[in-house]
C-alpha cells in the first residue's frame, strides 16, 4: 500500500520509535570508552537549533505560516539529518521528512523551509518540530502561536433555550466589511445580502432539530483573512463543559467536517436514520476521501470523493438503532488522503415503545409464565405474531397492554430458543424482544 494512504496512527508511531531508537543509540555511544562524537564542550549537543523556541504571536485561522528552520553544526565532522517531523502530525505540517541529502558541514548552518497549516478553529498552538540526526540526540524546536479568527460568532456558545428567536451576531474584529456566502448545515434563514462589518443571522430551530441537533456549523465568507469560521451550539447549562469536538486538533487539518456531533434525541428501536456531514477543503491542495476502515465503505458520497481547494461535498451514512433500548454514544470516522481522520460523534436515547415485562423469562422459576406487553406512550396496538410458538392464545383486540401466557413444554419443542420476537402494529415499534432461559445456564 502507498505510504500516503496509511492511517494517521502508523506514521506517528514509526516516528516516535525512531526518536526513541536515536536516543538509545546516542546513550550507548556516550557510555563507551571513547568520547562521543555528538558531544562538545561540557557534554552539550554539537548540533543545535537557532532559535530553539519560536513565538509567532497572532496568526489568522485558515492560513499557513512559513518558517526557516536553522540547524547549526558546531562540531568538527559533517552530520547527516535523517528526518524532520513532529509527533502526532498528519497533514498539518509541511516538512522535509526523510533528509537523505541534508548534510551539515562542520561549523556550518543548515536552513530548511517548513510550513504549518492553521485550521478553522481559534486557540493556542504549542507544537514541537524534531530533527533526527545520525549519531546525535534529537534536536527540538518549540513553536508557539495564537490562532485568531477575524470573524467571530457571538455568543461563542449558542444555547437554544436561552435564544428562542435564534438571532446570532457575526462580526469582523478588524472592521473589514464582508459577505456571508453560505452556512453549513443549512438550518438558518437566508443569509443577509451585501457586505458589512457585522451581520445578524437567524437560526431556524425547527430545521436544527430536523437536522438531528448538530453541535456546530460553518460560515463561508469573502473576508480576505477568514474564509471560514465556526459557530457552536451547546444546549443545556449556560456554561457546559467543553467536549472533545471543541478541543480536538482535527480542526487544524485542511479538510474538516461539520457538524462534529449529532444529538438524535429519542429514537425508536429497529429504525434507521441517515446522517449528513459536510466536508470542507479549506486548504490549497486537492484531497481525496478514502474508503472506510472496514471491508466495505459505509459512507455514501453524492458529490464524489475528490475535494478541490475551497470545495464542499456531502457524506451520508445510514445508522440502525438496533433492538436494545438505552443510551447510545457512537464515534464515526472518515479517512482523508494525506491527513488524519475526521471523527464524528452520534448520541441517541434508544427507546422501545413496546416493552415486554419481564425482559428475561426464566422457565425454571415458572414453567407457565405470564408476560405483560405494553406501550410506553399509551398508543393502543395489536400483537400480530410471537416467535417461537410457545403461547396458548394471542389477544385479538388493540389495547395499551396485553397479557400472554407462555408454555414451557412448547419452548422445549422449539429447541430452547434463546430469544422471543413479538411483532406488533405499533407505528414506532414493529418488533419487541425478550430473552428466554431455563435456570442459571
Amino acid at each position: 500500500m502507498d505510504g500516503r494512504h496509511m492511517r494517521a496512527g502508523n506514521p506517528t508511531r514509526k516516528f516516535m520509535l525512531a526518536i526513541f531508537a536515536t536516543a538509545i543509540i546516542a546513550g550507548v555511544a556516550a557510555a563507551g570508552p571513547d568520547p562521543p562524537e555528538t558531544a562538545g564542550q561540557g557534554g552539550q549537543a554539537v548540533v543545535v537549533a537557532e532559535p530553539c523556541v519560536v513565538d509567532l504571536g497572532r496568526v489568522s485561522t485558515c492560513s499557513t505560516f512559513h518558517w526557516t528552520l536553522r540547524l547549526i553544526n558546531n562540531g568538527p565532522e559533517t552530520k547527516r539529518v535523517q528526518r524532520i517531523g513532529t509527533p502526532g502530525e498528519c497533514g498539518i505540517w509541511t516538512l522535509p521528512g526523510t533528509g537523505g541529502d541534508y548534510l551539515i558541514p562542520p561549523h556550518s548552518p543548515l536552513e530548511v523551509e517548513i510550513a504549518r497549516r492553521v485550521g478553522v478553529a481559534p486557540g493556542p498552538i504549542r507544537e514541537r518540530v524534531i530533527a533526527l540526526i545520525e549519531d546525535h540526540p534529537p534536536v527540538e524546536v518549540l513553536f508557539r502561536a495564537e490562532a485568531v479568527s477575524f470573524i467571530q460568532v457571538v455568543p461563542e456558545r449558542i444555547n437554544p433555550a436561552e435564544m428562542p428567536d435564534g438571532r446570532v451576531t457575526v462580526r469582523a474584529i478588524d472592521g473589514q466589511p464582508f459577505r456571508i456566502l453560505r452556512v453549513l448545515p443549512p438550518f438558518i434563514e437566508p443569509p443577509p445580502e451585501g457586505a458589512s462589518a457585522e451581520h445578524t443571522i437567524v437560526l431556524d430551530w425547527d430545521c436544527w432539530r430536523e437536522a438531528d441537533r448538530p453541535s456546530s456549523f460553518a460560515l463561508e465568507t469573502d473576508h480576505s483573512l477568514c474564509p471560514w469560521t465556526l459557530g457552536r451550539i451547546r444546549p443545556g447549562a449556560p456554561n457546559p463543559p467543553m467536549s472533545w469536538d471543541e478541543t480536538d486538533t482535527e480542526w487544524d487539518a485542511p479538510v474538516f467536517g461539520v457538524p462534529k456531533a449529532f444529538d438524535l434525541g429519542p429514537v425508536p428501536t429497529s429504525t434507521k436514520r441517515t446522517l449528513t456531514m459536510y466536508l470542507i477543503n479549506a486548504g490549497d491542495e486537492q484531497r481525496r476521501l478514502l474508503s472506510d476502515r472496514g471491508k466495505c465503505d459505509c459512507w455514501s458520497y453524492p458529490d464524489g470523493k475528490d475535494l478541490a481547494p475551497g470545495q464542499v461535498i456531502r457524506a451520508t451514512r445510514s445508522l440502525s438503532s438496533g433492538i436494545n433500548p438505552g443510551k447510545s454514544d457512537r464515534s464515526l470516522r472518515l479517512d482523508v488522503d494525506y491527513q488524519q481522520a475526521i471523527r464524528f460523534r452520534v448520541r441517541a436515547n434508544i427507546i422501545s415503545y413496546v416493552t415486554i415485562e419481564p425482559l428475561e423469562i426464566d422457565f425454571y422459576e415458572d414453567p407457565e409464565p405470564c408476560i405483560r406487553v405494553y406501550s410506553v406512550d399509551g398508543q393502543p396496538f395489536r400483537i400480530r405474531s410471537v416467535f417461537p410458538l410457545i403461547y396458548d392464545e394471542l389477544p385479538q383486540e388493540a389495547a395499551v397492554e396485553h397479557f400472554i401466557y407462555l408454555d414451557w413444554q412448547r419452548w422445549c419443542e422449539s429447541r430452547h430458543q434463546r430469544r422471543m420476537l413479538i411483532t406488533t402494529d405499533h407505528p414506532l415499534c414493529p418488533h419487541a424482544y425478550a430473552r428466554l432461559k431455563c435456570g442459571p445456564s
